[in-house]
């Protein structure tokens, strides 16, 4: 796929998205040239992100992702990421480097 395909791809993803938004106008976001990020309305949500990569669309919310090859695929992930259906279970690991070396060695 040329260059100038993807962009096409990837604005039409990302129209998609912005005229859903339209429907909300106090959701907040931001539109690069390939992704864009929705910011959450409450204090307790996270950010959802879609970018485009070369061959794949990836959806981020905070420390989770997915790959998706299909662009319905990533726009029903960002849908439900949207959703009042989604939940985020966020566990943080911390390692040193000490604990590391013992877990490889």
């Amino acid at each position: 796929m040329s260059s100038f395909a993807q962009e096409l791809k990837i604005n039409n993803v990302l129209q998609k998205i912005k005229n859903k938004l339209k429907q909300y106008p106090a959701i907040k976001y931001e539109e690069k040239s390939n992704s864009m990020t929705v910011f959450p309305s409450r204090e307790i949500g996270f950010p959802v992100t879609l970018y485009k990569g070369k061959n794949y669309f990836m959806v981020s919310l905070k420390g989770w992702h997915e790959e998706f090859i299909d662009e319905e695929e990533a726009l029903n992930c960002v849908k439900f990421a949207l959703s009042d259906q989604c939940r985020l279970k966020v566990s943080l690991v911390s390692l040193n480097l000490q604990h590391l070396i013992f877990l490889l060695g």
